[in-house]
Parts: C-alpha cells; structure tokens; sequence
C-alpha cells in the first residue's frame, strides 16, 4: 500500500516536473516583465532609493508627454540595449534638459542620437568575470564583481575630451569607460551615458552586490524630485503606427520606412519644382509702356523761342504760312504756286465757302510769300487772319 503511494506521488512529481515553464531569457528590458530580463525590479527600487521621489511611467509617445508637461530638477530614465527615440524625439529630450532637468540613458545602440551626436562608439570584449567600479564619488571608488551570464563586457572606446568618465569596468589587465557624463551646451553634467544596460535587468538586480551596483550609479544624479521612467512598453510605444492627428508621430513613421522616406522626398522635391517654375512664370518682367513724348509742345517751345528770343517773326509767318498751303494741297489737290483770283475762287468751291469770306486769308498768305520783314503787329494781323481761314475752311478737321 506504501509502495502504491509513493509510486502516485513519483507520477505527480512527473507531471508537474513535464509542465514547469522553460526559463524565458528573452531581452524584454521592460518594466511591465518580471522575466530575468525585464526591468520591473529596477523601476520598483527607484521608489526606494529616493521616498521623496516621484516617479512617472510614461506609456504614450515620450515626446508628446515632455511636449505637454513642464518639468524642473528631474530625471529621464531610459534602460534598454537599443535606443528607439529618434532625431526628433532626441530634440525633444535636449529641450526638456534645458530646463534643469538630466537624462540617464544606459543603452549599446551605437547608432542612437545620444551617442553619434557626440562621436562616441562602442566596443564589446568577452570575459568570464570583470570588475566595475565607480568613481569620483565622495567616498573612495566602489568596487563590484561580476560573473555576467551573457559573459560579455561592453564599454566605450571612443568619447569626447569633454566627458566625465564615472565608472570603468576592468577586463584583465585592461580598464575601459563604461560610464560617462556629458556636459550639455551651457550646463552641467546632464547627459548620464551607461554601456551595459543588463546590469539594471532583474536578473542583476536579485543578485546582492550587482544589484547594489546598478542603484549607485544613480549616485551622481543631481536632479531627483521627479522621474520619467521610459522603460514601459518602450518598443511597441515607439514602433507602432501614429493614432489621427499625431503629426510627429505620423513624420517619425514616415521617416522609419525607406520607401515612405524617398516618397515624403520625391513629393518635396515635386512642389519645389512646382513653386519654382510657377514663381518664375509669375514674377517674369513686365515691359514698361513709357508715355508718347508730345512733339506739339517741342514744336511750341521752338516758335515761342523764336518769338520772344529773337523776334523774328518773318520767318515764323513764312513757315507758316508754307504750313497752311501745304495742308491745302493735300486735303484739297489745290496748286498753291499762284495765290490768285483762281486759286481763291477754286479753294472756295472746294470748301463750299463763300469766296469773299476767303479774300483776308489768301491775301495775308500770299503777302508774307514776298515779304521780308513783319513786325509784331502785324504778325499777330497775320495769325488772326490765319487762323480765322483755318476755321473756315475746316483745315484741321
């Protein structure tokens, strides 16, 4: 009857040993996972650490919070080996560290924002075991031990004569950067850069002195009245599709996807073309209509100088009386050769004007054609007569 027990007892162990879940080792770096590779210990500890701290878990868009809100003397915490803000996000987290504000950002994406603005790379090197140690704190520098499961050790190999090295992790005989502080255009030490973002996993964080680690590197910041925890749902926050009416959410997709990106680019580079032809064809010079220059006034100025200047009224009569005939003879094929009785009684048929009318008018124009001097009254006897012909025989007309 024992034997039947413990035979029943061996069966259940079975089972249950058959339906025990396989270690899930996958990178989730996460708050909302409490696998070993998620953060949920980490962000829990930051409540801890700092009582009087407030800490905020963003789950929309990062940048669309930090547009919204305005925060003072407090922190950005982002913990995830890839870096998915982008150059607009990144803009967006500089703007918020204007503000007295810091970014602590422990990642190994060398390709983000937060690194290649500033020139620095990163390099990895396997070991069994390395050392960690922070620096400049107010005691002596802090030594840790570590036996990383993933056996390898990531630093920085390229930083800026401007940083601030806070920690080195020893391989061998070797000591490399792994931890930095940059100082931002006009501020200090505001940019907190860590290269082995595992070590904030809960796998490190259960492990005593590793966890002990990842909660001093948090010594150096200056600003903790308030945190902005980006560790939840980070990639699905970044990565999905923008909802209607999120402009820059909508322009990070777009440039995500090389063929939005060169159709957002041939659809630019089509308008400026549009504009620049349309702007031509619309801007193309117009000719300048100058007024017609008004030779009768010329004319006018030039017998008035004669006139008053040189008082030579002969000449002006001749010409026009010259002037007169000519006009005759075009409108009224008269010849002007003898200003006789005949012309006269012809030039009255022409114009149907009584001929005695026309005695004064012709007589005053064949006076002048044999005269050689004309003073000034009778000049102006001449241009009465004249000009009461004109009318008559409708000259101008």
């Amino acid at each position: 009857m024992k034997l039947k027990n413990l035979h029943i007892a061996l069966l259940f162990g079975l089972l249950f040993s058959a339906c025990e879940k396989p270690t899930d080792w996958y990178p989730y770096y996460e708050s909302q996972h409490k696998k070993p590779y998620g953060t949920a210990v980490f962000q829990e500890q930051l409540e801890y650490q700092f009582p009087a701290t407030t800490t905020e878990v963003i789950k929309k868009r990062t940048e669309e919070l930090l547009a919204e809100d305005v925060y003072e003397l407090s922190t950005y915490v982002y913990i995830n080996p890839y870096f998915y803000p982008d150059s607009v996000a990144y803009s967006q987290l500089l703007k918020f560290a204007e503000d007295d504000n810091a970014l602590f950002i422990s990642t190994q994406n060398e390709d983000a924002q937060c690194l290649s603005r500033y020139g620095i790379t990163i390099a990895q090197k396997p070991a069994k075991q390395f050392n960690f140690t922070l620096t400049k704190l107010e005691i002596p520098d802090q030594k840790y031990s570590f036996k990383n499961r993933l056996t390898t050790a990531t630093y920085f190999n390229n930083i800026p004569n401007y940083a601030t090295v806070l920690g080195t992790v020893s391989i061998g005989d070797s000591i490399y950067p792994n931890y930095i502080a940059i100082r931002l255009a006009g501020y200090n030490n505001k940019l907190y850069l860590h290269a082995q973002p595992d070590v904030y996993s809960n796998y490190h964080m259960l492990r005593g002195d590793d966890g002990l680690y990842a909660l001093n590197t948090l010594s150096y910041l200056k600003y903790t009245q308030y945190f902005l925890w980006d560790g939840y749902g980070t990639r699905r926050r970044y990565t999905t599709p923008p909802s209607d009416g999120d402009t820059q959410g909508l322009l990070r997709y777009i440039l995500g996807s090389k063929s939005l990106t060169f159709a957002l680019l041939a659809l630019i580079a089509m308008v400026l073309l549009f504009f620049g032809f349309n702007y031509k064809r619309l801007t193309r010079a117009i000719p300048v209509l100058r007024p017609q220059q008004n030779n009768s006034m010329a004319f006018m100025k030039l017998v008035a100088n004669l006139f008053v200047n040189e008082e030579n009224q002969i000449a002006i009569a001749k010409y026009r009386a010259n002037f007169v005939l000519d006009r005759i003879k075009e409108k009224y094929f008269l010849e002007a050769s003898n200003l006789d009785e005949n012309f006269r009684k012809a030039l009255a048929v022409k114009t149907q004007v009584e001929e005695q009318k026309l005695i004064i008018f012709v007589a005053q124009l064949n006076k002048i054609r044999y005269s050689n001097t004309l003073d000034k009254a009778g000049f102006i006897r001449f241009s009465e007569a004249i000009e009461n012909g004109i009318s008559l025989i409708k000259l101008n007309q």
